[in-house]
């Protein structure tokens, strides 16, 4: 650890004693909480706005939203210098440079980051990832649900309705494209599928319905005869296999999981017709990937390949699927990466260890601390972080001794003001 890097986690370390809460940094600053009121400082711990609001979001995109002394809602700047008036009663964070913002009549509005009205007061809910509001989110690849005269849609910047407002609920997107589109005829909601670009893919007619995978998708029948089976549809909502199942996995290299028994574990493996291509004395834990799936016997795991023949003995303590060539097991007491051929890429050292993500794996040593190692075991960062994040386009958010910042690959603190 560099001496410049050494004193700003002591300094943040200090700053972080002097408030009831701080949390995440973003844009260079982080929120803090004392007294029950919220400011922000930088990351050598110095205020650069005193705890002063009833409430406050972290900054996104320049720009937070705080609650002010006459109880209304505005932003401010990373300077602390007010951006946009404080006259809503609610506000969200930036997303894709446009917040949601909600006027006294209770209807949620969209303002630029001058504050100018770009979608009019017209929605009472928006944003929300679920029928029962409990996670928000902002504008995601230029569109955002929202509700209006009873029914929900998909809006874009230009406030046209790229679904529209005919369901009972529609979900904010999902990083595949599609979103889950409601509706509860019968009191019961019903789920089927669009995209992004208003099509719809599965008519809103099932009690639950999964993400696409290999051109289909697995589906839970709400009939009588069928309710609470699972089957498969194609990406134009047909029927591709009937509903029989307790449990269906999404599909891997041309095969799911699936299970007439049990919701728990898999009984066999089928193909995109429904023909039975495998079956096994084992419990099926896992889909094929990299050509091995991941088995149970007698609390211990293995791995078989597609003939069914144990291609990995069993005798890991637990084990995740394989992940592009590569798993990670755990041996009596701890964890290791193997690859196919069960030959050891990362040693069995580490409490815990995270799937690959940007070629790096995180790593949890003796010490409770946080490291990173790459595909072929070698230690890129030593163990020194009380909490990781997985790389990202080169980037990783860490929190060392109370202090949160970015670091690259290599090591280095990357955080910018």
């Amino acid at each position: 650890m560099s001496l410049t890097l050494l004193l700003l986690v002591i300094i943040a370390s200090i700053a972080s004693a002097q408030y009831d809460s701080k949390y995440s940094y973003y844009n260079g600053l982080a929120l803090v909480k004392k007294n029950n009121k919220y400011g922000y400082i930088d990351r050598n711990g110095k205020e650069v706005v005193g705890p002063m609001y009833s409430n406050a979001h972290s900054f996104h995109e320049g720009l937070a939203a705080v609650l002010n002394f006459n109880n209304k809602w505005g932003y401010i700047n990373t300077k602390g210098d007010w951006a946009i008036p404080a006259i809503y009663e609610e506000a969200m964070w930036f997303s894709e440079e446009l917040a949601g913002v909600k006027n006294d009549k209770g209807l949620w509005g969209f303002v630029d980051k001058k504050g100018n009205l770009v979608i009019e007061h017209k929605y009472p809910d928006v944003g929300t990832t679920n029928i029962k509001k409990s996670h928000f989110t902002g504008f995601y690849n230029g569109c955002i649900n929202a509700s209006k005269d009873g029914k929900w849609g998909l809006i874009n910047k230009k406030e046209q309705a790229i679904i529209p407002f005919n369901y009972s609920f529609v979900a904010s997107p999902r990083q595949d494209g599609t979103v889950i589109i409601s509706n509860n005829p019968l009191g019961s909601a019903l789920e089927g599928i669009a995209d992004t670009k208003g099509n719809i893919l599965v008519a809103p007619i099932y009690e639950e319905v999964d993400i696409p995978s290999e051109g289909l998708i697995a589906v839970k029948s709400p009939l009588t005869n069928y309710k609470g089976l699972w089957g498969y549809v194609d990406m134009q909502g047909k029927e591709v296999i009937a509903p029989k199942y307790k449990l269906a996995s999404r599909f891997s290299e041309g095969c799911a999981l699936v299970s007439t028994t049990s919701d728990r574990f898999g009984e066999m493996f089928i193909d995109k017709t429904g023909n039975i291509v495998l079956k096994s004395a084992y419990q099926l834990y896992g889909p094929f990937n990299s050509g091995l799936a991941l088995v149970k016997d007698k609390e211990l795991y293995g791995y078989i390949n597609k003939k069914g023949a144990l291609e990995i003995p069993i005798k890991y303590h637990s084990a995740n699927n394989f992940d592009d060539g590569l798993a990670i097991v755990q041996n009596s007491s701890r964890y290791g990466i193997i690859n196919t051929k069960d030959r050891t890429v990362v040693e069995f050292l580490y409490w815990r260890i995270y799937r690959f993500s940007d070629g790096l794996a995180a790593v949890q040593a003796d010490d409770s601390k946080w490291g990173f190692v790459n595909r072929k075991g070698k230690m890129e960062i030593k163990p020194r972080f009380d909490k990781v994040y997985p790389f990202y386009n080169g980037k990783a958010d860490v929190t060392q001794n109370g202090f949160d910042f970015v670091i690259n690959k290599d090591g280095e603190d990357i955080t910018s003001y």
